[in-house]
């Protein structure tokens, strides 16, 4: 064990009290015996964590900075919503927060005051692969605040719940682990949309459970917004009963290191989930999405679309893989990535993958990666069209395809200014 991970595991200053203590405890025997992973793991081959493995990463023990934390805030653009959860170096801004007013039959709570709510203890960290996953032991060893949404039978939240991610760093780098846990009951129906935004030296470990009961349907919705020298790692673990529906639109457009893990489980017949992000890069950024999801029972089905548009030195990594289980008969699965180069420095790893154990199966993969259609820039600069603008246009188009779907999202106009402005910032004279 390295001395950084012997001084973080020494430095956790949590309550080891109760069966969440018991967690903690447990979780930072395996992150003792995992570490950090090295691209010598096939999952992490493209993907290097020496920069945390050589950072001397402190938790923050200073009192919440509200005003920095609205100051942090003060020019992100976010839809209205049904209420708003603020974190800071993982832990809750009262001040900045709102989860009253919600209808009957709906439970948001922060986290730290979620312990004895029906639900809660039933539904924290089942399934997680702790023992074998990282970033998971990391967060469950240090699991701070975050949101608890509990929507009983038949309830709909109209707006987006909005939990919003602040990490700022100093003299130090700042570790955070915030944890969500989203638990919605039959034919419940809810938002959420996570906004992770950081500046200066700061790794935040994000983790987000979804448990879907029969017929729940929902929409999740992740903006990574950090800044150059921050660290984002995200990862979600849904899990899904007879014909829920899950969505997750994840949009990557900050300028940091970004590794994103989503892995779903159609546990029952029916159910159906789409994947859908865009990476959009430039100088020095790294950006790895890794996806898994798991047929596990007839007549589910799965659409998955990644696309990223790199520039400068930036580099993408994609990792999907679809796994058809034994019993999944009928499964219908598609899964794409696609990415468009900017310059001849950027870089693209991809790795589609699908392993099917049934023999009555409709499953698709396909990946491309490639730059701009010469004789498309040319036939817009010869209408007069500077080339710039024409790139503009023509990686927008491209780029843009991933927000289809959710046209009638109340998210999607913020989530269109994003995209517009970051498009705007990534054509150079190399493109």
């Amino acid at each position: 064990m390295s001395e950084q991970i012997q001084a973080l595991l020494a430095s956790h200053g949590g309550d080891d009290s109760g069966w969440l203590g018991a967690l903690r405890v447990e979780a930072r025997g395996h992150f003792e015996t995992l570490g950090f992973p090295t691209t010598r793991i096939e999952d992490w081959k493209y993907t290097s964590t020496r920069a945390l493995r050589e950072a001397r990463l402190v938790h923050d023990t200073s009192a919440v900075d509200e005003a920095q934390a609205a100051a942090m805030m003060a020019n992100l653009e976010l839809p209205d919503g049904a209420g708003r959860l603020v974190l800071y170096n993982g832990r809750l801004v009262v001040g900045l927060s709102d989860v009253e007013g919600l209808p009957t039959g709906v439970t948001a709570l922060p986290l730290g005051l979620a312990a004895e709510a029906p639900g809660f203890r039933e539904h924290l960290g089942a399934g997680l692969q702790v023992s074998a996953e990282p970033f998971t032991a990391l967060n469950q060893a240090f699991l701070q605040d975050g949101l608890f949404l509990s929507i009983e039978k038949g309830v709909e939240i109209s707006g987006p719940l909005v939990v919003v991610h602040l990490a700022r760093g100093g003299n130090e780098a700042i570790l955070s682990n915030p944890r969500n846990l989203v638990v919605l009951g039959d034919n419940a129906r809810a938002s959420v949309l996570e906004v992770g935004l950081g500046e200066g030296t700061t790794c935040t470990n994000t983790l987000t459970e979804v448990v879907l009961g029969p017929g729940a349907r929902m929409d999740h919705h992740l903006w990574q917004l950090g800044g150059p020298s921050t660290h984002h790692v995200g990862r979600i673990e849904a899990r899904q009963e007879r014909d829920s529906v899950y969505r997750a639109h994840t949009l990557s457009l900050g300028k940091g290191w970004v590794r994103n893990d989503v892995v779903v489980g159609m546990e029952a017949p029916g159910a159906a989930c789409t994947l859908r992000g865009l990476t959009l890069a430039d100088d020095g950024q790294h950006v790895d999405h890794h996806t898994t999801i798991h047929h596990r029972a007839a007549h589910c089905t799965s659409r998955e679309l990644y696309k990223g548009v790199l520039a400068g030195t930036s580099r993408g990594v994609f990792g999907g893989r679809i796994v058809v289980h034994k019993d999944a008969q009928r499964s219908d699965s598609d899964q794409s990535n696609h990415t468009l180069l900017l310059s001849e420095a950027a870089r693209m790893d991809t790795k589609p993958q699908l392993e099917i154990f049934a023999d009555d199966v409709k499953a698709a993969h396909g990946t491309t990666v490639g730059q701009l259609d010469g004789e498309a820039v040319f036939y817009l600069r010869s209408r007069g069209i500077p080339k710039a603008q024409a790139v503009q246009m023509l990686a927008g188009a491209f780029a843009r395809e991933i927000l289809d779907d959710m046209v009638d999202s109340p998210v999607y106009e913020a989530a269109l200014f994003l995209v517009e402005t970051q498009l705007g910032s990534l054509y150079g004279e190399d493109a």
